[in-house]
């Protein structure tokens, strides 16, 4: 039997926590790109002229499709139209929902850039589970754009980054929320 000693026990996990580093980069990629296909589509049907019920029509057919092809890891896909109001795939808008606080909206609204803005994770107030935000805004800022993911899968990532030979193993926020956790 070979023995591993501390030096490749550290070059191992430092290995590990790279490759599950690139798969989390991969899962932003995926929903970025395609929060950036949605957006693309959006676009078109707004510029058509469509009503209100052909986007609310249009965010819950998205919203099934991203469903099934995250293996459900999509929440929501909502919308802020030219106008200003916002709609939600499959639901009303809440009474007290207000859009100037969300955290998505003030990071587009304070500094827009051309790139997708990721939230840290969350506790989702639909789900009581762990979720992210992806959003943009498209056509020059008439409408913004934005897809919620719960973390359901975020254990398969902890699982590969703890276990008997490296000991427990958290995924934590840069505001310290807890996104995940080996117990």
């Amino acid at each position: 039997m070979t023995k591993v000693n501390s030096d490749q026990t550290e070059d191992m996990g430092r290995m590990r926590i790279e490759l599950i580093a690139a798969d989390l980069q991969n899962r932003l990629n995926v929903c970025t790109d395609s929060l950036n296909d949605v957006g693309g589509r959006l676009s078109q049907l707004i510029q058509e002229g469509c009503t209100e019920k052909q986007l609310r029509d249009f965010l819950s057919e998205e919203k099934k499709k991203e469903i099934a092809s995250t293996g459900r890891t999509c929440l929501n896909i909502f919308c802020v139209t030219p106008e200003g109001e916002v709609l939600i795939s499959d639901m009303a808008t809440p009474d007290d929902y207000v859009l100037q606080d969300r955290e998505w909206y003030k990071a587009l609204m304070s500094t827009p850039t051309n790139e997708a803005y990721i939230s840290s994770v969350y506790l989702d107030a639909f789900t009581g589970g762990m979720c992210f935000t992806v959003a943009d805004s498209f056509d020059d800022g008439k409408f913004l754009l934005g897809m919620d993911y719960n973390m359901n899968d975020i254990q398969s990532y902890i699982t590969k980054m703890g276990g008997e030979d490296y000991g427990e193993a958290m995924i934590v926020n840069s505001d310290g929320t807890i996104a995940g956790y080996t117990d």
